[in-house]
């Protein structure tokens, strides 16, 4: 069996160094961590603490990352995903990213020296890159499947929303009760989860024939969160140029966040701005004008991910996209401007 102290001397490392890196403490530089780990499984180094289950070669536990539980999709999105392996007699490790791809790495590493069946993986939101860790992954044998999100250059399985198609179904709607001036609100745009949703709503605006950049204004925020969106909109409308007669945000987060602003400035949402948000959580519908949102049926995503991850089609690198539906409420009416 591989010691400690054969790592320490393969990377150079003191054993204290290397006992606190496979222990997620602190002390320890990213960089060090993720190479001292990447070593620890070439050199096929195991902790005593799961020294039973393998043993028995199972677990019956599944790891899910996930970037934020302070999201309401993600922490819905989680609360499905255990109810889904539940059922198949499975236990949920749950770790949060909180954005961070290091993090992120950290996480899985710990999960795959824990050896559990499947890992789950939701990506961190606006990484335009790739995470390094996709290697580590792949010689550990363990399942694994990215859930609501992706890595371009992984090529993988994974499961998500149909973003083009739920942003094409809010474009077309608000272009075709007259909304000529539309806010798309997100963050990175390069990012992958928002390109896919930009290129939605252009094309919306093709289908129509209406020049995507005549119509939508595209901004982006450092975090798709309320505070953020609520911070950015107060701005916007101080600068007293506000000319949007429809906005649109990547989540029902952002869009309470902007129907606060624009009510503190005296506009009435739908009656002087559209709005629209995407996920069509609880509180969208029972907000103080309900939201008009594209529902990801949070569900079917997570049912199928799940099943990915035991039935073998994790291996197949395809992308299985679960259509969205658009719900009209409230908050979008058309353009009398």
């Amino acid at each position: 069996m591989v010691t400690i102290k054969e790592i320490a001397k393969r990377v150079g490392k003191t054993e204290a160094t290397v006992s606190m890196a496979l222990n997620n403490k602190p002390g320890v530089s990213d960089a060090v961590r993720n190479n001292i780990k990447q070593v620890a499984l070439d050199m096929g180094y195991m902790p005593n603490i799961i020294a039973r289950e393998l043993s028995t070669k199972v677990s019956s536990t599944v790891g899910l990352v996930v970037p934020d539980l302070g999201n309401p999709f993600f922490s819905a999105f989680a609360g499905s995903v255990n109810n889904c392996l539940s059922a198949r007699g499975y236990k949920m490790m749950i770790s949060i990213s909180n954005q961070s791809v290091g993090n992120e790495a950290a996480a899985v590493f710990d999960m795959i020296s824990r050896r559990v069946d499947g890992i789950i993986i939701v990506p961190v939101t606006d990484e335009v890159g790739t995470a390094d860790y996709a290697g580590v992954l792949k010689q550990s044998g363990i399942p694994f499947v990215l859930a609501t999100s992706y890595y371009p250059a992984w090529e993988t399985h994974r499961v998500m929303s149909d973003l083009t198609t739920g942003e094409r179904l809010a474009y077309d709607y608000l272009i075709k009760i007259g909304h000529r001036r539309i806010l798309f609100l997100g963050t990175n745009p390069l990012s992958p989860s928002n390109s896919l949703r930009i290129k939605g709503a252009y094309s919306a605006c093709e289908k129509l024939g209406f020049p995507p950049e005549e119509l939508v204004e595209v901004q982006s925020l450092k975090a798709p969160d309320f505070r953020n969106a609520y911070q950015f909109m107060r701005e916007e409308l101080a600068k007293k140029r506000f000319r949007y007669t429809a906005i649109t945000t990547i989540n029902d987060i952002m869009a309470l966040g902007v129907m606060k602003a624009l009510t503190e400035f005296g506009l009435k949402v739908p009656q002087n701005v559209s709005l629209m948000g995407f996920d069509n959580l609880i509180f969208s519908e029972i907000a103080t004008v309900p939201l008009s949102t594209v529902e990801q049926d949070i569900v079917g995503i997570s049912e199928r991910t799940v099943e990915s991850l035991l039935d073998g089609s994790w291996k197949n690198p395809e992308c299985v996209r679960i259509r969205p539906r658009l719900v009209l409420r409230s908050s979008a009416c058309a353009n009398k401007s």
